[in-house]
């Protein structure tokens, strides 16, 4: 089985900074209800979630195997704010949105249980003994 955590990192830090930059459009737009971010206390909180994961994402790059998790958890507070502070209008860039971070949820769990330690077998120390 391939490595899912350089997958979840890749897809953390492509959810995370098209959220940011989704939240930008709509403080810029002149009609927000037509933008996939929410408006409001919502969007501050959205805009706080996406910087978070994006810095989870970063972070997980060289740091410990439970970033993952935080990433996870992240991720589906972030689909929970975008799916409350939605306003009726279906656009494809809400669509994006909730694939991205629900795929970097997704992954960002599969990457938090594999193990990737290397086996007892092959491991480097494991040399035969020739007697």
């Amino acid at each position: 089985m391939a490595r899912v955590g350089p997958a979840a990192t890749l897809l953390g830090v492509v959810s995370g900074g098209w959220n940011i930059f989704a939240y930008l459009q709509a403080c810029r737009s002149a009609c927000p209800a037509e933008t996939s971010a929410p408006s409001g206390l919502l969007g501050g909180l959205y805009l706080g979630l996406s910087i978070v994961l994006l810095l989870a994402s970063l972070g997980s790059v060289v740091g410990p195997r439970p970033i993952f998790y935080a990433m996870a958890l992240v991720a589906g507070l972030a689909d929970a704010v975008e799916a409350l502070g939605h306003n009726g209008v279906v656009s494809g860039d809400l669509v994006v949105t909730f694939v991205l971070v629900t795929l970097c949820a997704v992954f960002s769990l599969l990457a938090a249980g594999t193990g990737t330690g290397v086996s007892e077998q092959s491991h480097p120390m494991n040399l035969p003994v020739f007697g």
